[in-house]
């Protein structure tokens, strides 16, 4: 939203429009959670998720850290997240890491989306950058599937270059209930286009961790290499010792 007050003006005819049930934000306004029922922040107050309609998506679970805010719903958890360009390689790298670690510990079926600042042909910008190979790499690590279809761009302002880097990512197994994922064109007061689209029910309850257990994958920006060497060098078949950067 640009913490724009007219993109906050505009926000409640939008999702009436769309017959919103939750909402996703990146760089809201300002704090609304102790004005909003089932409005949640993050840490800093850059990315929040609003649940509009509770009686269909009761929350039973709730966190948050620096850049990101999470909600469970039935049998999916749902991400928002915002990361800023104006950050050190090193502090981005952190603040993913924190991100991937809370992924990791979700259960159920996920739902992840925000203002990355990164640029990937995987998710159509042809331009890819390092935040965006960083970011493909935890979605490998943690058997994400990128919802981003096409090559419409999502940030437009004057006088910069057009780009994608807001993305849309779920549990892979969760993707196909994913429909209709859509770029609206409309005016909203924000130099980011906003994306729409539908959830279907799911039937698998389990799927994720289950998946999960059989593609173990590690995050070699967290791993202890003093340990690693260690290993090498002494032959023990000690690599849980490496560091906590499994995921299974």
């Amino acid at each position: 939203m640009q913490r724009a007050e007219l993109a906050d003006q505009l926000l409640p005819a939008i999702f009436r429009e769309h017959e919103v049930d939750i909402m996703l934000i990146s760089e809201q306004y300002r704090s609304y959670k102790e004005e909003r029922r089932n409005f949640y922040e993050d840490e800093l107050g850059t990315a929040a998720i609003w649940v509009l309609k509770p009686q269909r998506l009761p929350v039973t679970g709730q966190g948050c850290g620096r850049v990101y805010v999470w909600v469970k719903s039935q049998d999916i958890t749902y991400f928002s997240c915002y990361h800023t360009p104006n950050i050190s390689a090193e502090e981005h790298q952190t603040l993913l890491d924190e991100l991937e670690d809370a992924i990791a510990q979700a259960e159920g079926e996920l739902l992840v989306g925000g203002d990355f600042n990164a640029k990937s042909e995987e998710w159509g910008d042809s331009e890819p950058d390092v935040r965006g190979r960083r970011l493909t790499d935890l979605i490998a690590r943690q058997n994400l599937a990128i919802l981003n279809s096409g090559t419409t761009t999502t940030f437009r302002r004057t006088g910069c270059r057009h780009t994608i880097i807001d993305v849309s990512l779920s549990s892979e197994n969760h993707a196909a209930n994913i429909k209709d994922w859509t770029v609206l064109e409309e005016e909203n007061g924000s130099d980011h286009q906003y994306i729409r689209f539908d959830i279907k029910p799911t039937a698998a309850a389990h799927t994720r961790k289950e998946t999960q257990n059989n593609r173990r994958r590690w995050n070699i920006t967290k791993m202890n290499k003093n340990k690693f060497y260690r290993v090498l060098e002494t032959g023990k078949d000690d690599l849980t010792s490496i560091g906590n950067d499994q995921t299974a």
